[in-house]
């Protein structure tokens, strides 16, 4: 299931780069696009310039103009001016010019066509194309000169050649300041003239995305690999561990036999400290194959009706039988009206095993344990508080995953197995379980446990 799902995210996220990868080209295309379409019209505009002042004679290109802003000249002296008045704001509505300099230009280009010197297309285009060529723009255009009318007058080549073109630029430019005729550019913008200027960044943007998903698809064998190698170990750990029951189960037989039969009290109280032992070490099997089992499907228990307090007091003196070597004290604090509840037998007496052993585990001698039960209409609750060490704040989140151990418990025997195993047995009674430290010293575990 987790491969799958890692699979999943994998797929996921080499789809997310490639598809954002194909709009950051995208935009780059139709900005590269755009800053070609803007440098072949400057070179337009520039072109035709270039084409007025060859058609100029030497002596008007040596002639001088002065343009005199009218606010600036006295009421007066009006009458002195002889030329021309050109208002600016007119002359941008009509089309002509965006300021003095382009108006000029085409008050010169109505003088000129005027006097029959019309534009000269095949220099037009010649100029053109050593412009574009400057800017290393290769590309195919032509220039088409209409009268006022709309009628064709020339061409600079063949026009059909862009029919049916969807890549095409066209700029319409009209000549003179009385619009007498009007000059129309089409060129051909094909995608690879765009690809060419762009291929640097196509050859880095397919690297980088190619080394991107090498690193995902790289990740996933390792985790793949890892999952593979973990399930092999798991499987042989849960098999001996699996295998250790017998053994277990036939010295429990044995130390039982001799317990029923043994009178003398000191090998007795020996017999039933072995077999206190060993079913904790079967306790811990068990744990351990529930924890594995847990990993694969859902934990099924079974429910009976117990006596919770009986059950406490059991789990009690088997820990009295394995912690004979040390001083602690257990209190048990029973607010209950009803001690019979419907719970697992065998998973709640390990819930009360781990918790208690770990309180006496992380404290000094003399350690008090209190275990506090009380009910509401739903829900039971069971504080277990102690007086140890305590667990750091920043350990509480940690402290309920699989082999995670605190660094006090790994100075003792332990597989950090314990209090997964607790939370996973409560969670499979629909209940839940939370810690936190005391005000002065140690931890109190809150146990939360439905009722019906």
């Amino acid at each position: 299931m987790k491969q799958k799902i890692v699979i999943c995210v994998v797929t996921i996220g080499t789809l997310a780069i490639l598809i954002l990868q194909g709009f950051w080209l995208m935009n780059m295309y139709t900005q590269y696009r755009k800053d070609v379409s803007e440098q072949m019209l400057s070179k337009y505009q520039l072109a035709i310039e270039l084409e007025l002042g060859m058609r100029s004679s030497a002596k008007a290109k040596e002639q001088m103009y002065e343009f005199t802003p009218k606010k600036v000249i006295p009421t007066k002296k009006l009458h002195e001016y002889t030329g021309d008045t050109i208002k600016l704001t007119d002359a941008i509505q009509q089309n002509v010019g965006n300021n003095f300099a382009e108006i000029f230009s085409q008050i010169y280009q109505t003088v000129l066509i005027t006097k029959g010197k019309f534009i000269n297309i095949n220099d037009l285009d010649s100029i053109y194309e050593q412009e574009l060529k400057k800017q290393k723009l290769q590309t195919q255009h032509v220039f088409i000169l209409y009268n006022n009318e709309g009628r064709c007058i020339s061409f600079s080549g063949d026009t059909l050649q862009f029919a049916g073109n969807t890549h095409i630029l066209s700029a319409i430019q009209p000549i003179g300041a009385k619009s007498l005729q009007s000059l129309k550019l089409l060129v051909n913008l094909p995608p690879n003239l765009i690809l060419d200027r762009m291929a640097s960044a196509l050859i880095i943007s397919f690297l980088l995305a190619i080394l991107i998903i090498a690193c995902l698809l790289y990740q996933l064998i390792i985790i793949r690999r890892r999952d593979n190698l973990l399930y092999k170990r798991a499987a042989a750990i849960n098999g001996v561990i699996h295998d250790l029951k017998s053994p277990l189960n036939a010295t429990h037989a044995i130390l039982l036999y001799f317990a029923q039969v043994e009178e003398n009290k000191d090998k007795l109280e020996l017999l039933k400290s072995g077999k206190a032992r060993i079913e904790r070490l079967g306790n811990i099997i068990e744990s351990l194959l529930l924890v594995a089992k847990s990993q694969k499907q859902e934990i099924v228990i079974n429910k009976k009706e117990i006596n919770i307090i009986q059950i406490i007091y059991k789990v009690i003196e088997d820990i009295k039988l394995c912690f004979i070597n040390k001083q602690f004290n257990i209190k048990v604090n029973n607010h209950l009206k009803e001690t019979n509840i419907y719970v697992d037998e065998i998973g709640i007496s390990s819930v009360f095993t781990n918790l208690i052993e770990n309180a006496l585990k992380y404290s000094d001698n003399n350690t008090q344990i209190d275990i506090t039960l009380s009910a509401s209409l739903s829900e039971l609750y069971i504080d277990i508080s102690d007086d140890g060490y305590g667990i750091p704040a920043k350990e509480h989140k940690k402290i309920f995953n699989q082999f995670y151990q605190t660094p006090n418990s790994r100075k003792n025997d332990g597989y950090g197995i314990g209090l997964a195993y607790v939370k996973k047995i409560i969670e499979a009674h629909h209940g839940s379980i939370s810690l936190k430290n005391n005000s002065q010293k140690g931890t109190t575990f809150l146990i939360k446990l439905p009722i019906n």
